[in-house]
């Protein structure tokens, strides 16, 4: 109540600086069915005033917080797509290796040719088909 106070007057004293805010207390019984009080017309108009506009103040400020919200959403959304794809190509990409690992460990069969040391002391080329592996 008092903030409202405050900003009733401190609206209605900016807008016009020569106009006179009057709340007049009336008791219960006087010409009200209950206790309050009454604001003569301009100061009436003056408090209209500045509730709509205090109104369309919030509205404006609302409607701009949604707007932010919404592209900040959309952001974060297309954020986190980008790290997922991310995720999932380095994820892909490591599985790939290990697999090339994997291969690259397992014996095979391949041809060789190079030079041998034969029983009778003689060097011979060689060939030959055989199994091959990685030592290290």
């Amino acid at each position: 109540m008092l903030s409202l106070v405050l900003l009733l007057t401190s609206c209605a004293y900016s807008s016009t600086p020569t106009t006179e805010i009057k709340f007049d207390y009336v008791p219960q019984g006087y010409v009200s069915p209950a206790e309050g009080y009454w604001l003569d017309v301009p100061t009436g108009r003056n408090l209209l005033h500045m509730i709509r506009t205090y109104r369309e103040r919030a509205e404006y400020w609302e409607r701009e917080h949604g707007a932010l919200s919404e592209k900040f959403r959309a952001y974060i959304d297309k954020t986190d797509e980008r790290l997922t794809g991310i995720e999932s190509n380095i994820e892909a990409e490591r599985k790939a290796w290990k697999n090339e690992i994997r291969k690259a460990k397992l014996p095979g069969v391949g041809l060789f040719a190079g030079a041998g040391y034969g029983s009778a002391g003689q060097v011979q080329a060689v060939v030959g088909v055989g199994l091959v592996w990685r030592l290290w």
